[in-house]
């Protein structure tokens, strides 16, 4: 009887410490996720372009672009895509892997900021022009270039503005298209011949207006982003830079 009643002891004790282990696993998960939430909001509130909004130059009124730049010399000027979530602050400097987690006002960011090539010139001045940003969702930073895979979103949405600390310029996409992050006949700043540079763009793209020699004519700006298909994978648009 005894040795009965230690056997029932035993298996309530059992039964106790795997309700416990159990209740323990499910707080321990329901914190995680806690965390898990507040981080992904935290991310996606970094990754926001109104954050910067005030200090745009297409702003009148509160803080100005020239107090930004007096607050973080690396600003190089502001890109934005009309009707589009891209409208950031773009920032340069000889570390091309400082501004991967920092924000424009260089706090630690995992958005990260966009940042423009560190051999192109700071005033845009190349014949192609090469900007990088991190692929966030909700279309955070570049993350909104996989909607120029639909057409009708392409066609209308190709302009907008792209400032220098010394000039304004329109801007007119003219390509989406995919290439590899290594690839520097694409990533080239100073390509020899730009006729055939526009040409092995053209094979690549998705989507492809306008005329080889008309376009040679212009400066070009690249929006580079990561591609969710494969990690060296490249989602980018080239856009013009009108005088």
């Amino acid at each position: 009887m005894k040795q009965n009643n230690i056997s029932v002891g035993l298996i309530r004790l059992v039964h106790w410490l795997i309700d416990e282990v159990i209740l323990l696993v499910v707080i321990i998960i329901f914190i995680f996720s806690i965390f898990s939430i507040r981080q992904d909001k935290q991310i996606l509130s970094q990754a926001a372009s109104n954050q910067y909004s005030q200090y745009s130059p297409e702003r009148d009124g509160g803080a100005s672009y020239e107090e930004l730049k007096r607050l973080n010399p690396d600003l190089r000027g502001w890109i934005t895509i009309y009707d589009t979530k891209i409208d950031y602050p773009v920032v340069q400097n000889s570390d091309e892997w400082d501004y991967l987690n920092r924000n424009v006002l260089r706090e630690f960011s995992l958005s990260g900021s966009i940042y423009l090539e560190k051999n192109c010139s700071p005033t845009y001045q190349d014949a192609v022009n090469i900007l990088y940003g991190h692929h966030m969702a909700h279309d955070g930073m570049f993350g909104g270039i996989d909607h120029y895979e639909e057409r009708d979103y392409f066609d209308t949405h190709r302009k907008g503005v792209l400032y220098s600390d010394v000039e304004k310029h329109e801007i007119e996409i003219f390509a989406v298209f995919e290439a590899n992050a290594y690839d520097w006949t694409i990533y080239e700043s100073n390509p020899v011949d730009m006729k055939a540079y526009l040409k092995e763009l053209a094979k690549r793209s998705r989507y492809f207006e306008g005329d080889y020699d008309e376009l040679a004519q212009y400066r070009i700006v690249l929006l580079s982003t990561c591609s969710e298909a494969y990690n060296d994978d490249r989602h980018l648009l080239a856009a013009i830079i009108k005088e």
